[in-house]
């Protein structure tokens, strides 16, 4: 029973070390005060997503869709947050490679009402001058 205990809460504090080193949790660069108690919240409910896709995907396995492992982590079991951050940018770049390429010939044609006033024409060169003077 202790021996699980500790188990238990060193995983607790691996997801603490691997949000505030990797996710950057309380780092967050803000410009309004409410933010500031939201970002970590975003950040961590991300993380929390990511572990339980990894769970429902291949459990607590890691699969030969990860990278190889360095050396003197050979043995290790489960994936860690950076694993799982490479596999997630690898299945994103892979998927946006196969997509056809974004083509926005027809935007400009498809939102444009045609009651738009006219351009205004570009400033006369005596008049930038008296803007520079």
């Amino acid at each position: 029973m202790l021996v699980q205990s500790y188990i238990q809460r060193w995983e607790i504090e691996c997801n603490h070390r691997d949000e505030k080193a990797i996710l950057g949790v309380a780092e967050g660069q803000v410009r309004s005060p409410e933010a500031v108690s939201r970002l970590p919240q975003l950040q961590v409910a991300a993380y929390s997503l990511l572990l339980l896709a990894s769970l429902l995907s291949s459990g607590f396995q890691r699969t030969a869709e990860y990278l190889p492992l360095p050396k003197w982590r050979r043995r290790a079991a489960r994936p860690s947050l950076q694993d799982l951050l490479n596999l997630l940018r690898d299945q994103i770049f892979a998927r946006g490679l196969d997509a056809p390429a974004a083509s926005f010939d027809d935007f400009a044609a498809a939102t444009s009402p045609s009651t738009l006033k006219p351009s205004k024409l570009p400033l006369a060169a005596d008049t930038l001058a008296t803007f520079a003077a």
